[in-house]
This record gives C-alpha cells, sequence and structure tokens, in this order.
C-alpha cells in the first residue's frame, strides 16, 4: 500500500467486505506518507454503502476531529481516523483484516471487523480551468 500510494496527493479507498453486497471506504485529499504521524484533513469522509447495487443504501460521514483525519504507519495499510484503543474509524490491519470504531467520524454503520474480496485506491485528480 504505502510503497504505490505514499507519493500520491489525494486518493479514494474503496473495498468489498467478503460475502456481503457491501462497500466501505474514504477520501484523503493529503498523501499517505509518513510514519506514526496523524493529518489534519477537514475534506476527509468515509463511506459505506450496504448494498452496491441501490445507491440509496450509501452513507457518508465526513470527519468530525479534523486534527485525526488519517493516521500513517508504514506497517498499516489505509487508516481514518484516530486510534481509540480499539480500531481506527476504518484501518486495514497489517494482516489484511479490517476492522471500524467511530471516532473522529460519525457512525455510518461499517462492520467492526470484517474480510474483504479486494480493494482499490485511486488517485484523484483536480480539474483545473
Amino acid at each position: 500500500f504505502h510503497y504505490k500510494c505514499d507519493p500520491k496527493e489525494a486518493s479514494i479507498v474503496v473495498a468489498k467486505i467478503r460475502g456481503t453486497n457491501k462497500i466501505v471506504g474514504g477520501y484523503n485529499p493529503l498523501n499517505w506518507s509518513g510514519d506514526g504521524i496523524f493529518k489534519n484533513a477537514p475534506d476527509s469522509f468515509i463511506f459505506c454503502l450496504d448494498d452496491y447495487q441501490n445507491i440509496n443504501t450509501a452513507r457518508l460521514g465526513r470527519v468530525i476531529n479534523t486534527q485525526y483525519a488519517v493516521s500513517c504507519w508504514v506497517e498499516w495499510g489505509p487508516l481514518f481516523g484516530f486510534w481509540c484503543g480499539i480500531s481506527h474509524d476504518l484501518m486495514m490491519h497489517p494482516d489484511g483484516t479490517w476492522s471500524s470504531k467511530p471516532n473522529s467520524y460519525p457512525d455510518i454503520n461499517i462492520p467492526r471487523n470484517f474480510e474483504i474480496d479486494d480493494y482499490e485506491v485511486f488517485k484523484v485528480v483536480k480539474i483545473t480551468d
């Protein structure tokens, strides 16, 4: 994750939860570089679609505690929000499992512990006039 994503500015992480139609992810307007640091990102958000075939099941949670919007640790995957002793708001563990515990973002019904089929990280490119 960090090898490919650290130098990139602004990205969207999208993950499909195994055995469901649920998709979760988040937007980081900054890069993922650094180790053991939190980044202030007021434009950051996380999202959840209970059924990717029905857009009406989508929920979006904008960051509340902006100084803890994203976290960077070299041995971990994407980390959104503050560590509360159990999990970040949305995080990928070094073993590839994921977890969620609302803290810096509102509770948008992301499962607390889950495995994924796959995840993608998309670079966001701003269009200028």
